[in-house]
């Protein structure tokens, strides 16, 4: 939402309290009220208050996530990392730009051979499938299996459709400002971790 302010002249040759410019139109010094800001704006106590709100909130998010991952893992005898890796690979494919191994052991922050190891286990369990790249024969693309499309439908159909029901509730500006903020703070979230991963 963008905040409209409307300045006028002061009638004094010089700034008055609020801020406004003198007759000649020169800025004034910012008034206490400017100093303190505005709610909304960035690096002020009404906006402090809602970064906390939404910090908490996404913290909650993931905790419940992570536990809605961890139970449905172990329901279907899967491990944790195995069901994100395939995760992973699922997205990928669905943006058409299928993982390699190194790109899935950078997303998952595993070693070498434990990426190797992941990508095991989920062939065993007919999950995921190897492929060599056609144009570059040293690339493995990794594929999930149509079981493990079956295996994702049954995790996020329940999640979509508990999504649905709270968008129903916004209105389709609402859900852009909302789509809008997620893609920024997942870009930031995901810059940040690639800065981690490099350093000593």
């Amino acid at each position: 939402m963008r905040h409209h302010v409307t300045v006028t002249q002061g009638l004094q040759g010089r700034p008055d309290e609020q801020g406004r410019p003198d007759q000649q139109g020169r800025p004034g010094q910012p008034g206490r009220s400017e100093q303190q800001g505005q709610p909304g704006r960035p690096g002020l106590p009404g906006r402090s208050e809602q970064q906390r709100a939404i910090g908490t909130l996404l913290r909650r998010l993931q905790v419940h996530g992570d536990h809605i991952v961890s139970v449905f893992a172990s329901t279907h005898g899967v491990h944790h990392t195995d069901l994100s890796a395939l995760i992973h690979i699922m997205d990928a494919e669905a943006q058409g730009a299928p993982l390699t191994a190194s790109e899935l052991q950078d997303r998952l922050n595993l070693t070498s051979g434990a990426t190797t190891a992941v990508i095991d286990r989920l062939e065993r369990l007919n999950h995921a499938t190897r492929s060599r790249d056609s144009a570059d024969r040293r690339k493995v693309h990794l594929h999930h299996s149509e079981e493990a499309r079956e295996v994702g439908q049954e995790f996020f159909a329940p999640l979509g459709m508990l999504t649905a029901e709270v968008l129903d509730a916004f209105t389709p500006e609402d859900v852009d400002v909302v789509i809008r903020f997620l893609e920024l703070l997942t870009d930031a979230y995901e810059q940040h971790g690639t800065t981690l991963a490099k350093s000593p």
